[in-house]
């Protein structure tokens, strides 16, 4: 008798292991973030993500929507993503320094949850001039967008108003600071800062990070 017990309490324990070696490729599988070995004041777990399966090279923007020099780094950020597609995941930070930048946040958030996210990031800069520097923000305008993407304006209006968001980017606030982030846009390679704003800059520092993990 003690044997079978013996025995049962042994196949537990395995069975135990098993599954929580399981879960835990089943986590890194879903999560992206789990394979990018990076601070989590740099990359959250919600944080908006394009992907570049396997990649080690993580361009990291801390940004404000409403924030001039950000639209006007936005089509560099966005070339050299495109120069190196496949090889190089980015992520979006928030740092809400102007009247409207949170409703501008939630948009492009509730954008995000009809598969919108970086097709609104993109409108939004490009509009800048229409919706930014108010006294106070309007979700017409955004709603209208919204709507120029062909998203769902009932569901988007809904979700615009997702306390969540404001969470969000609060946090996002608190992790640049901790992070020594002082304006927009802050771009990190990995762990370390860009610093100096250029195409050229943005691109030594990635080919630097690539270098040093062997990528071509």
């Amino acid at each position: 008798m003690k044997i079978v017990f013996a025995l049962v309490v042994f196949a537990a324990v395995v069975f135990g292991l098993a599954y929580s070696i399981y879960s835990s490729e089943q986590t890194n599988h879903e999560n992206p973030v789990a394979a990018f070995q990076l601070p989590e004041n740099l990359v959250r777990p919600d944080s908006p993500i394009m992907e570049a399966a396997g990649s080690s090279t993580t361009l990291i923007e801390f940004l404000d929507p409403e924030c001039e020099s950000c639209a006007a780094f936005y089509p560099i950020v966005k070339e050299v993503l495109k120069e190196y597609s496949g090889k190089v995941r980015f992520v979006v930070r928030y740092m809400p320094y102007h009247r409207s930048s949170l409703m501008a946040i939630a948009a492009t958030e509730s954008a995000g949850l009809q598969g919108k996210y970086w097709e609104m990031q993109e409108l939004l800069f490009l509009k800048a001039a229409e919706w930014g520097h108010r006294e106070r923000p309007d979700p017409e305008i955004f709603k209208a967008y919204a709507g120029q993407l062909g998203l769902d304006i009932t569901q988007f209006a809904s979700d615009l108003q997702n306390p969540d968001w404001s969470k969000k980017a609060q946090r996002d606030m608190a992790d640049g600071i901790e992070l020594g982030v002082k304006g927009t846009p802050t771009l990190f390679v990995n762990q370390t800062q860009v610093r100096e704003l250029s195409p050229d800059a943005l691109r030594a520092a990635l080919n630097h990070s690539l270098q040093a993990t062997g990528a071509k």
